[in-house]
């Protein structure tokens, strides 16, 4: 029952004597010409405290000092009531919680909810009260109080409340099985609402009654107003009808944009990219500045194979910079920006979210990522700025952090530190990170050696599979390990099928083993998806050696442009004897 136990603001007990001074110090005051003491939080007028008030706090705080609580709480109850003061009853609320007086308790919460009725802590324990002692008819009529048919019908932040008091009470199922029907009738004159319908399904959920969860679940998804949440539920159970659903809603209210953004979600969920996309610029059409909806069209279109339509998409987004005003919504388009070699674009996305931004983990993300895009196109001072910020990295930042400056490391060819460095990871990431450095360093044993121990632990990993067998197809040593590594590949493209990194392994597998059809649709395709300076190495020789050198060219020169300095596609035009 500790959950309960709130902090006294009057007095903690190692501060009991400095408490006393000033409230013997406020006798003195009483008997001079001091005015009455206000109770802010209803700004009515209070009795002072006298000396026989003082009196009584101190006698009850040293009963609770001696751990006598139910008298603590009993003696000071008196007080509090004439009183009126809010502190009072709180303190009252955890003496007689501690006894076990769960009456009193109540009582003591109820007036301080009375007293003070803005204060959610007040309202939170005598609901837990109720709960925890499984008074669910009487918890049922506070509700039916707060949100009867003449009360203003819960909000979003009322139903998460409810949820969570319930949830955090560890109340059985056979108690959540109880109190549902209760919550039910509660908030019956609400239940058009998706949202409600929705905390309906939870509650359900929590009582494991599965089949009212899901008929919740459908009445939250076909409501006027239906809950996001139920929708994306119902999509995993019922496709059909959640598509029905969303679409229900778009045609009743074909003018809100929040319809087109969540029935763009159900497409894209179902993989039906080409019709996501479209309805994704039905919504923006309608709230043009909505970035997310941008990138959410952007990515689309990119799994749609319509490349040029995405970037137009992604530059859009940043030609409203201007509107953003969330810090998370301009590192996201930054991201973006940089995975799609927009470098000086993506830098002013990252200047914007850090100066939007607000706490202290968001900062640190962003200048490593700031820093991290620096590093990458070789500047050495924006890396030492970036191997800086290690130690000041938070907690939940390091992982990240770690991870990026490796990848920063090696882009700048120190390979020996960024093989230290991933030894903070956990030990499956560091093997496949410190692997990644190996194959690069030219010790090709000892990074096979790292990615076949890695696999033999888990055998289906996608990024696994596709390094280890880009590496024997890269080298080309034998059939065998052709064949080994095309296979691991088509695993690889199996596990993760919209990887445009794994299309592009598996695509110069093809082109080794001389199957240019195979290879070129899927480097294509990879290119389609990221325009990889790469993947343009890759399909520009392919296209030279099947007799299409103008083409080549026209890749390579598009690569060049985006990075004049990547490594594989230099020594691609190096080998090949090209010059543009």
């Amino acid at each position: 029952m500790n959950r309960f136990i709130l902090p006294s603001k009057l007095c903690a007990k190692q501060t009991l004597f400095a408490c006393l001074w000033v409230l013997t110090g406020s006798v003195a005051l009483a008997q001079s010409a001091t005015p009455t003491t206000i109770n802010k939080s209803n700004a009515t007028a209070m009795p002072e405290w006298g000396s026989s008030a003082v009196n009584v706090f101190i006698t009850a705080e040293l009963l609770a000092l001696d751990k006598q609580f139910e008298p603590a709480a009993t003696t000071l109850w008196p007080l509090a009531r004439f009183l009126k003061e809010p502190a009072l009853y709180e303190r009252v609320v955890q003496w007689a919680m501690q006894s076990k007086r769960m009456d009193l308790a109540f009582s003591a919460a109820a007036q301080w909810e009375l007293a003070e009725p803005n204060n959610p802590k007040a309202q939170q324990m005598a609901d837990g009260i109720l709960l925890v002692n499984e008074r669910f008819n009487q918890f049922g009529s506070r509700l039916s109080a707060r949100y009867g048919k003449s009360a203003t019908p819960p909000s979003e932040a009322d139903l998460a409340y409810l949820q969570g008091v319930v949830r955090n009470l560890n109340l059985s199922p056979a108690q959540q099985a109880n109190l549902y029907p209760v919550v039910l009738e509660a908030l019956k004159p609400h239940q058009q609402l998706g949202s409600v319908q929705y905390a309906f399904a939870q509650l359900a959920g929590f009582a494991n009654m599965p089949i009212e969860a899901i008929e919740h679940i459908r009445a939250a998804s076909l409501a006027s107003q239906p809950s996001i949440a139920a929708m994306g539920t119902l999509l995993q159970t019922d496709p059909s009808q959640a598509t029905s659903a969303a679409l229900q809603w778009t045609n009743r209210n074909p003018e809100n944009p929040a319809a087109w953004r969540t029935l763009g979600l159900v497409y894209a969920q179902l993989k039906q990219h080409s019709n996501a996309a479209d309805t994704f610029a039905k919504g923006i059409k309608l709230n043009p500045n909505d970035i997310l909806m941008h990138l959410e069209r952007m990515e689309q279109l990119r799994l749609a194979g319509k490349s040029n339509q995405a970037r137009d998409s992604l530059l859009s987004a940043f030609a409203l910079r201007s509107s953003i005003t969330r810090s998370d919504v301009a590192r996201l388009l930054a991201e973006a920006l940089e995975d799609d070699y927009h470098y000086d674009k993506a830098l002013v996305l990252f200047e914007q979210a850090l100066a939007l931004a607000k706490e202290l983990e968001d900062k640190q993300l962003i200048q490593i990522k700031t820093f991290a895009l620096k590093a990458r196109q070789g500047d050495k001072a924006s890396l030492k700025a970036l191997l800086g910020l290690q130690s000041e990295a938070s907690e939940r930042v390091s992982p990240l952090f770690t991870r990026i400056a490796i990848s920063a490391l090696r882009e700048q060819d120190q390979f020996e530190q960024s093989i230290s460095l991933a030894n903070t990871l956990t030990a499956d990431e560091a093997i496949y990170e410190q692997a990644l450095s190996y194959e690069l360093m030219g010790q090709h044993k000892k990074a096979e050696e790292l990615l076949r121990d890695a696999l033999s632990r888990n055998p289906k990993a996608a990024h696994l599979l596709n390094t280890l067998g880009y590496g024997l197809v890269d080298r080309n040593t034998s059939p065998s390990e052709l064949a080994e590594g095309t296979a691991m590949l088509e695993a690889a493209l199996q596990a993760s099928p919209n990887s445009a990194a794994i299309m592009d392994s598996l695509g110069w597998a093809y082109f080794r083993a001389k199957n240019y059809p195979k290879a070129q649709a899927l480097l294509q395709k990879a290119y389609d998806l990221k325009r990889d300076p790469e993947v343009a190495a890759h399909l520009g020789e392919l296209l030279h050696v099947t007799g299409n050198p103008t083409q080549a060219r026209r890749f390579w020169a598009q690569a060049l442009a985006i990075e004049p300095k990547h490594k594989i596609l230099n020594s691609t035009l190096k080998r090949l004897n090209i010059k543009l």
